[in-house]
């Protein structure tokens, strides 16, 4: 019986260690802006005979794109 208190007491204390690491004070730092690129990274269609997975996959790959349109949803659509 002799743990319990003091497993109470340490979940109780756990989430103050995760401030321990925050610095008080900080020098700012000037950083560069990004250049964005203008051109168009392709869009693939899922491939023939690939499986739900695949398909997903294919799709998620797809999405880091730049694309406004919407062209690798489409894509992956079926026509049913």
């Amino acid at each position: 019986m002799t743990r319990r208190p003091f497993l109470v007491l340490l979940v109780a204390l756990l989430p103050l260690t995760a401030c321990a690491s925050i610095p008080e004070s900080s020098d700012p730092v000037a950083v560069e802006p990004i250049e964005e690129g203008t051109g168009r990274a392709a869009v693939n269609r899922p491939p023939d005979g690939a499986d739900a997975l695949g398909i997903v996959r294919s799709f998620v790959d797809s999405g880091a794109t730049r694309d406004t349109d919407f062209e690798a949803g489409r894509l992956h659509l079926t026509d049913e």
